[in-house]
C-alpha cells in the first residue's frame, strides 16, 4: 500500500507534497512557538519605574534603562537595537519575580511587535503551505495549484510592501515605537526606503495579477514553457 501510494499519489505530485508540508511546518512553528518564547509566560510582582536615561554602546546601538521608584538597582535589557521606543522619563511597569532575579517589561510594545510581526510571518507560511496541500488532495489540475500558490507568495510581499512608506509615515507621527524613537527626525532615508519599497510593491502585486490571469487563461506553469504550449495542463 507504501509503495502503491508513493508510486500513483505522492511521486507524481512530489514538488507540491513537500512545498505544502514545509510551508505548513514553517509557518505553525513561527504563528505559535516562536512567539511564546519571546514574550514571557510568568507573572510576578508589578512595580512602576521610570526610562533614567538611554544607554549606547560601541556599535551606536541603543537600550533604555529603568530604576523602580526608591530603588537604586537600575534594570537594562540585554537587548541592544539601533533606536529606543522608550524615552527619558517615560513611566513604565516592570514585573520582577520572588526574589527579583528576573523581570521583563510590562506591555513592552517592541517586544509585542516584534511577535506580532513573527505571527504574521507564520500566518502567511501557514496560508500558502495550507493552500497547496487543500489544492493538491483535491486533485486540482497542477497549473492551477502552482499558480495559486506562486500568487500567494508573491502578494504576500507585494501587498504589505505596497503600504510601506504609509505605513513609515504613520510610525513616526505616533513615535516612539519600534521604527522610530522620540527624537528621530523624518530623513530623506526614510522617504527613499518606504518609496522603494511601496513601488516594488506596487510592481510586484501587479505583475502578479497578469501572470496570474496568463497562466489561467493558457493553463500553463509558467512565462518560460508557455512559449511552447508543451506545458499546457488538459
Amino acid at each position: 500500500m507504501v509503495a502503491f501510494s508513493w508510486q500513483y499519489i505522492f511521486k507524481p505530485l512530489e514538488a507540491q507534497w513537500w512545498v505544502g508540508i514545509t510551508f505548513s511546518v514553517v509557518g505553525l512553528v513561527l504563528a505559535f512557538l516562536l512567539p511564546s518564547l519571546l514574550l514571557p509566560s510568568w507573572q510576578g510582582t508589578e512595580s512602576p519605574a521610570l526610562v533614567v536615561r538611554i544607554e549606547h554602546n560601541t556599535e551606536n546601538l541603543v537600550r533604555p534603562v529603568f530604576r523602580i521608584d526608591a530603588d537604586e538597582q537600575d534594570y537594562a535589557r540585554n537587548m541592544w537595537s539601533n533606536r529606543s521606543s522608550l524615552a527619558i522619563g517615560q513611566k513604565v511597569t516592570l514585573v520582577r519575580n520572588a526574589d527579583g532575579s528576573d523581570w521583563y517589561l510590562k506591555a513592552d510594545e517592541e517586544m509585542q511587535g516584534i511577535a506580532w510581526i513573527v505571527r504574521i510571518l507564520g500566518g502567511i507560511f501557514l496560508l500558502i503551505g495550507t493552500v497547496v496541500l487543500c489544492l493538491t488532495i483535491l486533485g486540482t489540475p497542477t497549473y492551477i495549484v502552482h499558480t495559486v500558490g506562486g500568487a500567494l507568495g508573491a502578494l504576500s510581499f507585494g501587498i504589505p510592501a505596497t503600504f510601506a512608506l504609509p505605513g513609515l509615515l504613520l510610525a513616526y507621527r505616533m513615535r516612539p515605537n519600534l521604527f522610530f524613537s522620540v527624537n528621530d527626525q523624518l530623513d530623506t532615508e526614510t522617504w527613499v526606503l518606504g518609496s522603494v519599497f511601496t513601488l516594488l510593491g506596487i510592481l510586484t502585486t501587479i505583475g502578479t495579477i497578469f501572470l496570474a490571469r496568463y497562466q489561467l487563461r493558457n493553463r500553463s506553469l509558467g512565462w518560460h514553457w508557455s512559449w511552447g504550449n508543451t506545458d499546457r495542463q488538459q
